[in-house]
């Protein structure tokens, strides 16, 4: 008996590593050269003990097959996912990222709120890269005014911005239309009062996709076929 390297010699990286399986090992006879093969054949004894192995064992042999075989399958599967859910995540962070250096050259408080910033947090452009203004809070009383131009908002000589969270330089038709931007959503002067506007149209997108029906598996049932010696003993537990 010698240790021998086979399949490729020591390296093992094309293997897959198997939970429970440390090391695989390998017994070979290796036949000298001018050697008589038939003298290495396995003797008669060896023959009646691999005829001894009960049909009983064979079964459960198959069966623990199987059920390897649809454990791999299956980890095959999970590994697949794993690989296209990595790469959805790193083109959802690149997509995220355009986006925001996108939306911050008009309006660094939008950017902000698709990145999920803290309130009063305000992203300015720097050519590629984004800087982070962080502003404090500040409660203020508008009155409505009318003019030429409709209803507007006003404090003291300001406006609300059209970003909506910062006040600006106040004018008689620096909101042309009837709807003002209040912390970021569309306002409406109606009833004597600002009401906010309640989008009442969905965006189309693609159907997701179904989940598959679970299966019976009845692969136990065709080995007892296959064997119909055992079928009157019970399988172990």
């Amino acid at each position: 008996m010698i240790n021998s390297s086979v399949c490729g010699g020591g390296n093992l990286s094309a293997y897959h590593p198997v939970l429970g399986m440390d090391r695989v090992v390998i017994a070979v006879r290796e036949a000298a050269k001018g050697t008589d093969l038939v003298e290495m054949r396995p003797n008669n004894a060896d023959a009646v003990a691999k005829m001894a192995l009960s049909e009983l064992t064979r079964a459960e042999i198959e069966y623990a097959s199987h059920t390897q075989y649809i454990r791999d399958f299956a980890m095959d599967i999970s590994n697949h996912l794993a690989r296209e859910i990595r790469n959805m995540q790193c083109e959802s962070r690149k997509t995220t990222y355009n986006a925001a250096t996108t939306t911050v050259q008009y309006d660094g408080w939008l950017a902000a709120k698709h990145l999920d910033l803290p309130l009063c947090t305000k992203l300015l452009a720097v050519g590629a890269s984004v800087s982070v203004l962080q502003c404090f809070p500040s409660n203020v009383t508008f009155e409505t005014v009318f003019t030429p131009c409709g209803a507007k908002p006003r404090w003291v000589n300001q406006t609300i911005n059209v970003e909506g969270w910062e006040l600006t330089k106040y004018s008689d038709c620096y909101w042309h239309a009837n709807f003002v931007n209040f912390n970021g959503k569309a306002h409406t002067f109606k009833n004597n009062t600002w009401m906010p506007i309640n989008p009442n149209l969905e965006i189309q997108g693609r159907r997701f996709i179904n989940t598959m029906p679970l299966e019976v598996d009845d692969s136990l049932g065709m080995i007892l076929q296959l064997h119909p010696t055992i079928t009157s003993h019970p399988l172990s537990a």
